[in-house]
């Protein structure tokens, strides 16, 4: 996944390298409002996704599986304030 990054701004690359340092990973999305109102094709990248990085990543570990913040900001800070 990280050589195939090569469309992200260098700043992001960096990022994702180094996602196993970070106590967590969040995924956002401003549109769903639902995991169940993803799209088949849109839920099954993020279930992959998930997978790669989570499940069957054995070079970077992650410290938590991630998390997923639907509605994104937005709706975050509608919730929290």
């Amino acid at each position: 996944i990280e050589t195939s990054l090569v469309l992200v701004s260098e700043e992001q690359q960096i990022w994702f390298r180094k996602r196993e340092e970070f106590d967590l990973v969040v995924y956002v999305s401003q549109s769903m409002h639902s995991f169940s109102d993803a799209g088949s094709q849109e839920r099954s990248a993020l279930e992959n996704l998930n997978s790669s990085i989570y499940h069957y990543e054995y070079e970077k570990p992650l410290k938590h599986p991630p998390l997923f913040l639907i509605g994104g900001f937005d709706a975050w800070k509608r919730e929290v304030g």
